[in-house]
């Protein structure tokens, strides 16, 4: 349409809606429906919400009034897909962020032009502007914040998450430089609600780290981002029920192996396997960074990796509370964030009133990331608790086939693919997540030893031209027994360092 009105520009003369509204008159007042086909409902629905639909139209259809009905029976709200996918309202509010820093430098350089105190630097500044817009232009691709349909994998598919975040993280840099006056050693809280769920949250800023401490979410990290490398690390995707999914369960389909060689392509490979849709997972648990577990004795790898446990406490999803937020003391020292939240452990009736404390510290002149967990027991009797703590990443370099795992412990060391997964990777205190292609190493080091599972997330969708699989990411979970006595608490510590291979 752009590319027409600038061929016939002879004799079509266009105005800017600004210059427009001062040459002609309002004809009036309208609100204008929205004009998304119809159809796009099924896809931001819930699944179960879209079987009761098809089924009211289909009586429709049957008594011949489908056409009169389709205007009744409820228009499309395209916000509804952030409410379905968790991951494209995070991305959605993260780009509304970066929006605003764009607008707040444009709205001080006019400013500066008005009141006529520009100076040389604003040129530049000018320039940084334009790089940060063309960034966030190309973030709102409409790809990244929906299903797509059968014509675009869209929020499923890992390249065009992790591009449009490393976008907006660019943005942000680029216009922090030019507005923000920060020494290399500055640590920076701001408490808000960055995921407009109407529960505070916590972001901590530093050189190397931008993080959210989400407390409503299980008290784990909501975002974690390398600054320096622009490079976001919770950038994974938990599957959800689709419309197409139903009555597909045990039919052999036809899936397409989705792990991208490049991040700047997106790959388009012929169909290679035939497996069952038994491996799609929905997650009946969501998953999370610094998340609690309390599993039942039964629990298998299998079973974990499926997401189908019995979760003995109300800790992994549980609103947690911000405890305190403490400055560094001094400049260039890691500064703290804790949440709580007291709850209940049961089974086969025993229950356990704990009480689970989390300390993040961000350091602030090298990526490093401290985690002091600590794990009351509020009742009079001794507790015996299986524990775990889980970390879910992304694939950075949207290449599965470049992520490892090196684990280090009693029995020696070991390493695994990620394309072996699920897999017991045994007891260990020193773990090396790897992303060979992104050029990132996770280091993680416990004060005392546990067992680590680790298990892909895999979400299988439909696309023009068959099924597809893809790998979204993996989860860690460091787990093991905890004996706690009375009134008594127990004290796990680990250290992340994020290195460059």
């Amino acid at each position: 349409f752009l590319s027409l009105l600038r061929s016939e520009y002879l004799w079509i003369k266009t105005y800017p809606l600004e210059t427009a509204m001062k040459l002609f008159r309002s004809r009036g007042r309208v609100y204008l429906p929205t004009s998304a086909d119809p159809e796009l409902g099924d896809w931001s629905r819930p699944a179960d919400t879209v079987k009761r639909r098809r089924l009211f139209m289909k009586r429709m259809e049957a008594m011949g009034v489908r056409e009169e009905a389709q205007q009744f029976a409820g228009g499309v709200v395209f916000d509804n897909f952030l409410v379905k996918y968790p991951e494209v309202n995070r991305l959605h509010k993260r780009m509304l962020r970066a929006s605003r820093r764009v607008d707040q430098l444009r709205t001080v350089l006019r400013s500066r032009q008005e009141s006529g105190r520009a100076g040389p630097g604003d040129a530049k500044a000018r320039a940084v502007l334009q790089k940060a817009c063309s960034a966030l232009w190309r973030s709102q691709n409409h790809s990244a914040y929906w299903h797509g349909g059968d014509h675009n994998e869209g929020i499923y598919n890992p390249i065009i998450r992790q591009r449009a975040c490393r976008e907006l993280l660019q943005a942000e840099a680029a216009i922090d430089k030019i507005l923000t006056d920060r020494k290399g050693d500055t640590w920076q809280a701001i408490r808000a609600d960055f995921d407009a769920d109407g529960d505070e949250d916590v972001q901590v800023i530093t050189p190397q780290f931008a993080a959210i401490v989400n407390p409503s979410g299980g008290g784990g990290l909501l975002e974690l981002d390398l600054r320096e490398h622009s490079l976001p690390l919770l950038c994974s995707f938990s599957p959800v029920e689709e419309p197409y999914h139903e009555g597909l369960a045990g039919n052999e389909v036809m899936l397409v192996d989705d792990e991208a060689d490049a991040l700047p392509s997106i790959p388009r490979e012929s169909p290679e396997v035939s497996p069952s849709l038994q491996r799609l997972v929905l997650d009946s648990c969501p998953r999370g960074f610094f998340q609690d577990h309390f599993l039942a004795p039964e629990t298998t790898l299998d079973a974990f990796s499926r997401r189908q446990f019995r979760e003995l406490g109300d800790f992994a999803a549980g609103p947690f509370e911000v405890v305190k937020v403490e400055k560094p003391e001094a400049p260039g020292l890691a500064g703290n964030v804790v949440v709580g939240r007291s709850g209940l452990v049961r089974d086969l009736g025993e229950t356990y009133m704990l009480r689970i404390e989390k300390g993040y510290r961000f350091d602030v002149r090298r990526p490093r990331l401290e985690l002091k967990h600590t794990v009351k027991n509020r009742s009079r009797d001794s507790a015996s608790l299986w524990h775990g703590i889980e970390w879910t990443f992304g694939v950075p370099s949207a290449q599965p086939k470049k992520v490892r795992v090196r684990a280090v412990g009693p029995d020696g060391e070991r390493v695994a693919r990620l394309g072996d997964a699920p897999i017991d990777l045994g007891e260990a205190t020193w773990l090396e997540w790897a992303d060979e292609a992104a050029g990132l190493a996770v280091v993680i080091e416990l004060d005392q030893p546990r067992n680590f599972w680790w298990t892909p997330v895999r979400t299988v969708h439909r696309k023009r031209g068959g099924w597809r699989e893809v790998i979204q990411g993996s989860t860690l979970l460091a787990h093991g027994r905890m004996e706690i006595w009375g009134e008594e608490e127990q004290v796990v510590g680990l250290r992340m360092d994020f290195l460059p291979l």
